[in-house]
């Protein structure tokens, strides 16, 4: 049975999404990334299938939602959206999925993540590990579809990117924050909070370096199984390919489990039963 839940984060954000309930202890918590939100059709597949293998979904629209909207933050209504966002915040919405999902009595969680979304969960997990977090036991893998290397969005800026960081600061320092960046800041239409933001911390974020030598640190402190999967033709990556992202990470992190699936792109289209079924391969094995 699909239930429509509704839950606070800490700072107050009311968020919400859906939930199958089993009966099952053991669940799968989906992170959207830029632009998306929680109800897509790869959720679905991955809803229909785990069911049938005893084990629950929730997928939540985190404050990232969207390009540009509106979420409930206590009694006001503040910017959200990959256009206002700062995707360190994602740490608070998923603590409350997982806080939550353990409210609910699952003892199993596995955090999966999608592009961006990718790149909040294994933040998260980092500083949950950093705080001793009471509920990191239960957190048993990791799964990052699509993970994305954040930085190349910034490099790809070269001589222009002192001049946009100039542009933002002072928008920024005149009150005018909220306000678009010119156009070829960023992938998307961007405030000038948040392209700082990407500009001059996405170190603080971001764990992957496909462009150049890389050591990949931060990954390899997960002490639990990780799971990396792109589509063959996902056009974020397609200076280095799928097969060559897949052979380096396998190289530089021991444990990984790195897959690739021929023939779709970057968000799965038309292969979400495959990319189901490798989820779900990884969960149970």
């Amino acid at each position: 049975m699909i239930e429509f839940i509704q839950f606070l984060t800490e700072d107050n954000v009311k968020t919400e999404g859906f939930i199958n309930k089993t009966g099952s202890k053991k669940i799968i918590i989906s992170v959207h990334g830029m632009t998306s939100n929680g109800f897509k059709k790869r959720n679905y597949k991955l809803y229909e299938e785990a069911e049938k293998q005893g084990i629950d979904l929730m997928a939540f629209n985190n404050r990232g939602t969207g390009l540009a909207n509106l979420y409930s933050k206590g009694d006001d209504r503040v910017f959200g959206g990959t256009s206002y966002e700062d995707p360190r915040d994602s740490y608070l919405d998923i603590k409350a999925a997982i806080e939550e999902s353990i409210r609910r009595g699952y003892e199993e969680i596995y955090l999966l993540g999608h592009s961006l979304g990718s790149t909040k969960v294994l933040y998260t997990y980092l500083k949950l590990k950093e705080e001793n977090y009471v509920y990191l036991k239960n957190i048993k893998k990791l799964i990052l579809l699509a993970l994305v290397d954040i930085g190349a969005m910034v490099r790809a800026l070269k001589d222009n990117l002192e001049k946009f960081i100039d542009i933002s600061k002072e928008m920024i320092d005149s009150g005018n924050g909220l306000d678009f960046m010119p156009k070829g800041a960023f992938i998307y239409p961007v405030s000038a909070n948040t392209f700082y933001v990407y500009a001059k911390n996405y170190k603080d974020f971001n764990f992957v370096n496909y462009e150049e030598e890389y050591d990949f640190e931060k990954i390899n402190s997960v002490d639990i199984p990780i799971m990396v999967m792109w589509g063959e033709y996902d056009k974020y990556i397609e200076k280095q390919g799928a097969y060559n992202l897949k052979k380096t990470l396998e190289e530089k992190i021991p444990r990984i489990d790195a897959r690739v699936i021929p023939g779709t792109d970057h968000s799965y289209h038309g292969a979400e039963d495959i990319m189901t079924e490798e989820v779900l391969d990884f969960i149970n094995k």
